[in-house]
C-alpha cells in the first residue's frame, strides 16, 4: 500500500499548480455534514437530520464531528493538509431545501435520508407561488427562521468549552441552486408536461424564482454588510437541467 503524502508534499503539489507548472491534478473533495449524519461510525448518538436542522446544540455537535471527519480522516486521501484547522465556522444548514423552503415548500424528514420537500405547487396550486412577496425578502417566514436559528447557533457556540481551534458562526447568506431545479422541486414532475402544455407558465415561474432568489441574496448580503455577487464570475448548479438535456 502506498504511503500517505505528508502535508509538505501536498503543499508542493499546490504550489506547482499555482505556479502553472503542475506535477499532477490536485485532488480535493466537496463534502458536507450529511456524510457524518448518515454514518453510524461517526454519528454514534444517532442524531437525525430533523434534530440537526432544528436544534442548535445538535447542529454544533454534528459540525464539530464533521470538522474531525474532514480534517483528520478524509484529508488523508486528498491534497488538503491533515490536522485540525486554525479556524472553524459553524453555519445554519438547510442542505438543498433552502430555495424550495423560501418559496413555500415544507421540509420533509424521512428516516435515514437527507431533508427533502413535497412540491407545494402540485396540481391546481401551480400559481400559488406568485402570491409570495419577493420584494420583501427579509419578511419571508423562511428567512426569519434562518435568522432566528443563526442567533441560536451563536449562543450554542458561545456555550462550548474551550476548543483547540478558533470558532465562529457564518451569517446565513444563501446561494442559488438554479431556476429549473427549484421549479421542479416546487411543481414536481408536472413541470415537465407544463413545458408542452403551458410553456408561458414555465417561463413565468422560472423568471419569478430567479428574481426572487436574487433579491433575497442581495437583501441578506446587505443585512450583514457583505457585497453581493462580488467577483468576476459565478455559477449555480441547476442539476435538473439534466431532465431536459438531449
Amino acid at each position: 500500500m502506498a504511503a500517505m503524502m505528508t502535508n509538505e508534499q501536498k503543499q508542493q503539489v499546490w504550489q506547482a499548480y499555482r505556479d502553472r507548472r503542475p506535477t499532477r491534478v490536485p485532488v480535493m473533495y466537496g463534502v458536507n455534514p450529511r456524510v457524518v449524519l448518515l454514518d453510524p461510525k461517526w454519528n454514534t448518538r444517532g442524531i437525525t437530520f430533523q434534530e440537526y436542522a432544528t436544534d442548535a446544540s445538535a447542529t454544533v455537535e454534528v459540525q464539530l464531528l464533521f470538522m474531525r471527519y474532514q480534517h483528520e480522516f478524509l484529508h488523508q486521501y486528498c491534497d488538503h493538509p491533515v490536522g485540525l484547522p486554525r479556524q472553524w465556522s459553524f453555519y445554519v444548514d438547510n442542505q438543498n431545501t433552502y430555495d424550495s423552503q423560501y418559496f413555500g415548500a415544507v421540509p420533509a424528514f424521512r428516516d435515514g435520508q437527507v431533508a427533502d420537500v413535497a412540491p407545494p405547487l402540485a396540481g391546481p396550486a401551480k400559481r400559488r407561488i406568485f402570491e409570495i412577496d419577493i420584494d420583501r425578502p427579509l419578511d419571508n417566514p423562511f428567512v426569519k427562521d434562518c435568522l432566528r436559528r443563526y442567533e441560536e447557533l451563536k449562543r450554542a457556540v458561545g456555550r462550548l468549552a474551550s476548543q483547540p481551534v478558533e470558532l465562529s458562526v457564518r451569517p446565513p447568506l444563501m446561494g442559488f441552486d438554479g431556476p429549473f431545479t427549484i421549479a421542479v422541486n416546487l411543481r414536481g414532475p408536472e413541470l415537465l408536461t407544463d413545458l408542452y402544455e403551458d410553456p408561458d407558465y414555465v417561463v413565468a415561474l422560472t423568471g419569478f424564482i430567479q428574481r426572487g432568489a436574487s433579491l433575497r441574496n442581495r437583501a441578506l448580503a446587505a443585512l450583514f454588510g457583505v457585497q453581493p455577487f462580488k467577483g468576476t464570475r459565478g455559477s449555480f448548479a441547476d442539476d435538473s437541467i439534466a431532465l431536459i438535456s438531449p
